[in-house]
C-alpha cells in the first residue's frame, strides 16, 4: 500500500518520530508504556513532511491504540495549543481554575471542546467563525500544535490499512484551517489498480 501511495513505511516506527512526539500530551500521559508503530511517512508541497502512525499505550492489563496524523510546521509562526473533546472530569476541573478558552458566542463549541495553549490571545485568533463552526459540526477530534509539529487524531480510534486514506483526508481537512493554503490538496485516489494524485 505504501508503495502505491508513494509513501515510506516502517513497521516499528522511526526514531525521529518517537523523538518528535514524546512531548505531546497523548504520549507524555503514558510515557512509560507508549510506543509508535506502523508509520507511513512522506512529503507534499503543501504539507511538508508528514507521518501517520499508530500510538499504543497500556494501562494495567489493557492496551489502547489510536492512529495519529502529524505534519511538520516548524517554519510557521503558530502558537502552541491543544484542542480535544471535553470530558466530565475536565468540566469539573474548570470549577477549580483549570484552563479552557471558551467562546461565549459559540456555546456548542465550548461545551464540546477543551481548548488551551501558551498564549490565550494568539490561540483565540486562530479560531475564527468558520473554524469554530467547522469543529461544532465535526465533534470528537483532537488537535495539538507543539513546537514544530501539528497533529490530528480521534481519541481511541485506530484505522485499518483500508481506512488510512479516509483518515488522511479527514486530518487534512481539519488541519488545513491552521496551515497556509497554497493549492488544493487531495489524498491519493485509486484508478485502474494504482493510485494517483489529483
Amino acid at each position: 500500500m505504501a508503495n502505491w501511495l508513494g509513501w515510506g513505511f516502517e513497521v516499528d516506527g522511526t526514531i525521529e518520530a518517537l523523538a518528535r512526539h514524546r512531548p505531546f500530551s497523548f504520549f507524555e500521559s503514558y510515557s512509560y508504556s507508549s510506543e509508535i508503530t506502523h508509520e507511513f511517512y512522506g512529503r507534499t508541497d503543501d504539507l511538508r513532511e508528514f507521518s501517520i502512525f499508530i500510538h499504543t499505550y497500556r494501562t494495567n492489563k489493557h492496551s489502547y491504540h489510536q492512529t495519529i496524523l502529524s505534519i511538520d510546521c516548524i517554519d510557521l509562526d503558530l502558537p502552541n495549543f491543544e484542542l480535544k473533546p471535553e470530558s466530565i472530569l475536565e468540566k469539573v476541573g474548570q470549577m477549580f481554575g483549570f484552563q479552557d478558552f471558551d467562546f461565549t458566542s459559540y456555546p456548542k463549541f465550548s461545551r464540546e471542546y477543551l481548548l488551551m495553549g501558551d498564549n490565550e490571545q494568539d490561540v483565540r485568533a486562530l479560531f475564527s467563525h468558520d473554524v469554530l463552526r467547522f469543529f461544532e459540526e465535526n465533534r470528537g477530534v483532537s488537535i495539538q500544535k507543539l513546537n514544530g509539529n501539528i497533529i490530528f487524531y480521534i481519541p481511541g480510534r485506530m484505522c485499518s490499512a483500508d481506512d488510512i486514506q479516509d483518515f488522511y483526508r479527514q486530518g487534512i481537512q481539519a488541519l488545513s484551517w491552521f496551515l497556509p493554503k497554497k493549492k488544493q490538496l487531495t489524498a491519493p485516489k485509486k484508478k485502474a489498480g494504482a493510485y494517483y494524485y489529483s
